[in-house]
């Protein structure tokens, strides 16, 4: 049987990570293809909805899951001076439509496989989520880059991706696509 979960399971010294919490902002994105690691402030991961076929059966109606769907993912990637996050990215999305020519892309060209790492606090890699088929949905454009409201606040670049699949992958797994 389950036990409860409350706020003593949390103050327990030498546990490690034993009901340690998971914390945003510690995971980075690889994409085949690209030659950067992009450093992710935040992933919404692809989810997977189902949708349902109702059968009969003599007087009573039964559902059964039909036809996953996959959401896109979106990332907000933080902008770096160098190395060129925007180049690099730009040159992906000119796969896909490039507007000096008007000529769309073949989706063998642009299609990419993604790997999301999430890390736990103390940086040991927990997960590891593989997306096929990715490709971008928008343009890599700054954020609210000239905006002046807050002159601290670091660039970021929202990223919209499209995704055939994606699974959690069993175990993490370390490096990079070669």
């Amino acid at each position: 049987m389950a036990q409860p979960l409350g706020a003593t399971y949390l103050l327990q010294q030498g546990s490690g990570q034993q009901f340690e919490i998971m914390r945003k902002c510690h995971f980075h994105v690889d994409i085949e293809g690209l030659d950067i690691v992009l450093a992710a402030q935040s992933v919404n991961l692809p989810r997977y909805e189902f949708e349902s076929v109702e059968l009969f059966h003599y007087n009573d109606r039964v559902k059964v899951a039909s036809k996953p769907n996959v959401s896109d993912m979106s990332i907000q990637l933080v902008d770096f001076v160098a190395p060129n996050v925007v180049d690099q990215i730009w040159q992906w999305c000119k796969k896909v439509y490039d507007p000096n020519t008007s000529k769309m892309g073949y989706a063998g060209d642009y299609k990419k496989q993604a790997r999301i790492f999430e890390y736990d606090p103390g940086q040991v890699l927990i997960r590891t989520w593989t997306a096929y088929g990715v490709w971008p949905k928008n343009g890599p454009t700054p954020d609210e880059a000239r905006s002046y409201s807050d002159g601290q606040e670091f660039v970021k670049i929202a990223l919209n991706l499209s995704v055939d699949r994606a699974t959690l992958d069993a175990g993490g797994s370390t490096g990079l696509f070669g």
